[in-house]
């Protein structure tokens, strides 16, 4: 039927297309390894599952082998931002039988997480505040002590207890589980609060807090019980969504210099809180990032309609990029927010009307200032030059802890910052609602255990008016 010519051709095009087709699936079992083990030096406290479901990893997943060593960098960022380790370094080996087999070796140090301390805290908004405006009072100081441990159980688990007496008489407990599901992508945070005040703010004029203080008696009271979840769906990802109940109690002193304290005279207030946050984040540390975006979208509804007095609705967004710059030797950060109330037709309560001057929402050089408002805006820019480190272990405390372990990272810090805030309701007398406010802040940062930063900068804003200004922050 064929020639020898013929054969010979054809058996030539069948050992070539076998060859093929061997080659074909010998670069398609190649293309990806599998983890055959993961091996965790240098644990302490945290459980070993919980590094692996931190760092997303487990024996028998598969990774493209051409996106290992992103892979590997994706690891090293999930596992510092827990804030659990003051340090992590991250190796691999491939071994090759019938697939490529992955071995990899993650060393850890793990963060002091225990504080146990006395509370000795001021109750102004900012250092600066009590030291200028309130002559440094001491009658101004909380007294009492406090236990933070986050990684309670060795499964990031966060436990919060405190108890103060002083210029606030305060209570607080709770605690956080990420773990519930069986994926382990769903977390559960409940807690409970108890404050009472002789000393309130019961107005703001000229952008400062108005004070009224009686000393015999509590001019306020408040009690709130929480409850939360939250929702990661991968490593960029988290849903959560908390519930407040709230009830305050103030007394007719407070209403009477000041109807609109709960709106109406009243001198009781309830409600209930329910806040959604959407958040995308992939920066590589939390208190002092080199890369990376932070989004955040929250609505926040106080008030269950026909059930309870108010019905309000708060939308506020955050987007903050960063990147380094000059082969690493600076970082930029740019930083914009806004809120804005979404149901204008009826005023707010003042105790619940908050624009800047508030836990950390400033505009720097305006730190003896509180702008309310029911919008505001404001953008700051950043530069950020690294100039040393200090990195030192102490000894062990207890005996199921880490060692005490000091990290401290030290900044100098330049800041261009602007802001406006919309006032409809409260701004008679009140020069700084809506008006631009611009200033230009240098300074010093200090990040301890890449979990609490402090920055001393002097500040000059749009009035020429100067000063130092002292902040501190917590990751947790």
């Amino acid at each position: 039927m064929f020639d020898k010519t013929t054969k010979r051709y054809y058996l030539i095009l069948i050992l070539l297309s076998t060859c093929a087709t061997s080659i074909l699936i010998a670069q398609e079992n190649n293309s990806y390894v599998i983890i055959d083990s993961i091996i965790i030096k240098g644990v302490e406290r945290t459980k070993p599952w919980v590094i692996e479901q931190e760092a997303r990893i487990h024996k028998g997943d598969t990774i493209e082998l051409q996106k290992i060593n992103e892979k590997i960098e994706e690891i090293t960022i999930d596992l510092n931002r827990t804030n659990l380790f003051s340090k992590v370094d991250i190796t691999y080996q491939l071994e090759f039988t019938e697939h490529y087999l992955i071995v990899i070796e993650i060393k850890i140090e793990e963060n002091w997480v225990l504080f146990p301390s006395i509370i000795f805290e001021i109750a102004d908004r900012n250092f600066n505040v009590w030291w200028k405006e309130q002559n440094h009072s001491f009658s101004r100081i909380n007294l009492g002590a406090k236990l933070f441990h986050y990684n309670i159980t060795g499964r990031k688990d966060i436990l919060r207890l405190q108890m103060h007496t002083g210029y606030t008489n305060k209570l607080e407990a709770s605690y956080e589980y990420p773990y519930i599901s069986k994926r382990y992508n769903i977390g559960m945070r409940s807690g409970v609060l108890y404050t009472q005040n002789k000393e309130v703010v019961y107005k703001t004029e000229n952008n400062k807090s108005l004070f009224y203080k009686d000393d015999q008696k509590s001019l306020f009271s408040r009690r709130r019980f929480s409850l939360g979840f939250k929702y990661r769906p991968n490593r960029k990802w988290t849903h959560s969504l908390n519930t407040d109940y709230v009830y305050n109690k103030v007394s007719p002193a407070i209403t009477d210099l000041n109807p609109d304290y709960f709106l109406d005279g009243a001198t009781k207030q309830q409600f209930t809180a329910i806040v959604y946050n959407l958040e995308y984040y992939t920066k590589d540390f939390t208190s002092r990032p080199t890369k990376g975006i932070h989004l955040l979208f929250k609505v926040e509804k106080i008030g269950i309609p026909w059930i309870e007095k108010y019905n309000l609705i708060n939308t506020i967004q955050k987007m903050s990029w960063t990147q380094s710059l000059y082969k690493k030797k600076i970082v930029f950060n740019i930083l914009l927010q806004s809120k804005q109330g979404i149901l204008r037709d009826k005023k707010y309560p003042f105790n619940l009307y908050e624009g800047l001057g508030y836990n950390n929402d400033l505009v720097y050089g305006y730190e003896y200032y509180v702008i309310d408002g029911l919008d505001y805006f404001t953008v700051e820019n950043g530069l950020r030059i690294p100039l040393f480190n200090f990195n030192k272990s102490f000894i062990r405390v207890f005996k199921n802890e880490p060692k005490i372990k000091i990290k401290v990272n030290f900044d100098y810090l330049v800041n261009v910052n602007y802001g406006y805030v919309n006032d409809p309701f409260y701004k008679l007398n009140n020069e700084l609602s809506n008006t631009h406010l611009y200033s230009l802040s240098t300074g010093f940062g200090f990040v301890i255990n890449d979990a609490i930063s402090i920055r001393v900068q002097g500040s000059i804003n749009h009035k020429k008016e100067s000063g130092i200004f002292i902040h501190s922050k917590s990751s947790f």
